[in-house]
């Protein structure tokens, strides 16, 4: 009888990875973040990775080490510029799939940016799903309902029903990615999109640093790659509809955006020689897309009547 708890699929089996140790954890926290993570792991010399042996997706145990509002709200106050950006790969592929006169619930909006890319679109309802007193400011500014609550409460007292629910790196961050998931289906309407957004736990640098900072706790509790999200399916009543991968184009992008080269980047995709200089830098990246595959994955799914 396995004893860890499978955090995604009730009753599955779950089997060991990897144990890490807490103390270079901290220091990575320390060191890149200058955040003491230490409470996150008292009496702790070791944390786990697990796999979900029905579905691949890999999570970090014990369930402690999870962040905490505190913690997200000194991250995003004091880091927010490095790590936040207003306009997302999958946000503009969201707004793709999402037609006019819907009823749109956004869980962990934050500050409401995708939400008020949305408002383009005519008559629709839009509404966010998001704790955070701060994040609430800037969402009153931008004219976004609030639902001030957490996902369990509110699926589980409400009569409300969606035709979108959205979640944009959440998911990776949730200790109990299958109740969320539960939960998010419930407040579907038969036939609404479950659109999903969380990092591609596979490209080169996660599958080869196990210690990347912002991949561990408390920050990250979930390790997400195309299959794994692919097998959620069958055991959440819902249809896969596409499972998209962030393309390079975007990582260039990103990287350059990075070193506050974003507008040189914009400018030379206008020229032809830099253009033709931009294509070369890709090319290589293309040839060993296998090493280099996009640090994003969107997972739309609808769910069934």
């Amino acid at each position: 009888m396995n004893e860890i708890k499978n955090t995604l699929i009730s009753g599955a089996n779950s089997k060991k990875l990897v144990d890490l140790d807490t103390k270079k954890i901290i220091r990575k926290y320390i060191d890149n973040y200058a955040f003491d993570a230490s409470r996150f792991f008292v009496g702790l010399e070791n944390i786990q990775i697990y796999e979900c042996e029905l579905t691949g997706f890999r999570y970090y145990y014990p369930l402690t080490v999870e962040g905490d509002d505190s913690f997200y709200t000194v991250l995003y106050t004091k880091h927010h510029a490095a790590l936040y950006s207003k306009t997302k790969w999958e946000f503009e592929v969201a707004l793709n799939s999402i037609t006019g006169n819907s009823k749109v619930l956004d869980i962990g909006s934050g500050g409401g940016d995708f939400l008020n890319l949305l408002k383009s679109k005519n008559n629709t309802q839009l509404f966010a799903l998001e704790k955070s007193s701060y994040a609430h400011e800037l969402l009153k500014e931008k004219g976004i309902n609030i639902v001030p609550m957490n996902l369990n409460d509110y699926a589980n007292t409400t009569e409300d029903r969606y035709d979108v629910v959205t979640a944009f790196q959440v998911l990776e961050h949730v200790g109990q990615p299958g109740e969320f998931l539960k939960n998010a289906v419930r407040l579907l309407k038969p036939g609404g999109k479950l659109i999903i957004g969380v990092p591609n736990s596979n490209p080169y640098l996660y599958k080869n640093d196990v210690y990347h900072t912002l991949n561990l706790p408390p920050h990250h509790m979930g390790l997400w790659d195309k299959e794994a999200l692919q097998k959620l399916s069958s055991h959440f009543n819902l249809n896969c509809e596409k499972i998209l991968i962030e393309p390079l184009d975007n990582v260039l992008y990103l990287l350059m955006s990075r070193l506050n080269l974003s507008d040189l980047y914009l400018s030379m995709q206008k020229n032809k020689l830099s253009y033709f200089i931009l294509k070369c830098i890709k090319y290589p990246l293309q040839l060993f897309k296998s090493l280099f595959k996009g640090r994003g994955l969107l997972a739309i799914y609808v769910k069934k009547s």
